[in-house]
């Protein structure tokens, strides 16, 4: 098989497995915990969704440039030097969201999002939570792109599928042997986060070309693909209004229990047309899980 054909495998079994994850699960998370909290979960899950416009188109470009400089394996240092100028704004972009959603938790606790039975406090320490959790996972999307980028798919996707067996399954034995609680259920996330984009960043940098000198940051790289990854962001832009903010409107009109029940109801039918029309895969990528 070649190379091609097993990473187009590859990427297939990681999204499959990503989406029999968020069904198989779910059902068992609202056995403990409620619609309602479920509801918060994809209220933020598209606030984040809209936030990765914050990325600049970082983690696309370094996709694109790893893939042209791995073709040339003289090109070592300048490959670590590339994953070090990118990766240091990205890091502090992370930093900026996490602050920033951190911030912004209490005002949508209370003037945002519509709860029946779950009080503002509650809320506010869920988003909190979640604001913690998006920092650290933020460069996740940086570090897969870098390999993507190298042509490791099934490194990549093998991580993935690792650490989303972990999050979703070790989830569940939280919630049943430790606290059936919306805050144990995210600081589970959180462990895992941390833990997933360590071993994932490891791997990055091992899989990159040798070099003898220490990668350093280099400005002459950030004016070099300022433009394509600004051509990015706005391509994602748009791809957002179209996917995001009919979510955006119903999480402000609709209490959490109705917005969990619609966006669980949602997933469902994209499942069911999955099973019948599998190239309708991508479309799974723009919902909440």
């Amino acid at each position: 098989m070649s190379l091609i054909k097993r990473n187009i495998f590859a990427n297939l079994v990681g999204r499959f497995w990503f989406i029999a994850l968020s069904i198989i699960f779910v059902p068992f998370y609202l056995r403990y915990l409620t619609v309602e909290v479920y509801g918060i979960i994809g209220v933020f899950t598209s606030l984040q969704t809209f936030l990765a416009l914050l990325d600049g188109g970082l983690a696309p470009t370094l996709n694109r440039e790893m893939a042209r400089l791995s073709s040339s394996p003289e090109d070592g240092q300048e490959m670590r030097d590339l994953a070090r100028t990118l990766e240091i704004p990205y890091w502090l972009i992370a930093l900026l969201v996490g602050v920033l959603t951190l911030c912004l938790s209490p005002y949508i606790a209370q003037y945002w999002v519509k709860s029946d039975n779950l009080s503002t406090e509650t809320v506010t320490q869920a988003f909190m939570l979640m604001s913690a959790t998006l920092a650290i996972q933020w460069s996740l999307t940086f570090y897969t792109s870098g390999l993507m980028g190298l042509q490791k798919q099934q490194i990549s996707n093998l991580l993935n599928i690792i650490f989303g067996t972990l999050r979703s399954g070790g989830a569940l034995l939280v919630l049943i042997f430790w606290a059936p609680t919306i805050q144990a259920f995210l600081i589970w996330q959180i462990i895992i986060a941390a833990l997933n984009v360590t071993v994932t960043a490891i791997v990055f940098w091992r899989c990159l070309a040798f070099s003898k000198k220490r990668p350093s940051f280099r400005l002459d790289i950030l004016k070099r693909v300022w433009r394509y990854a600004t051509g990015i962001t706005g391509i994602s832009i748009a791809s957002l209004i179209i996917t995001q903010m009919d979510k955006v409107v119903l999480s402000r009109i609709l209490t959490l229990e109705n917005f969990g029940i619609t966006v669980w109801q949602i997933r469902l039918l994209l499942f069911q047309c999955l099973l019948r029309f599998p190239l309708i895969l991508p479309i799974f990528h723009s919902f909440p899980v």
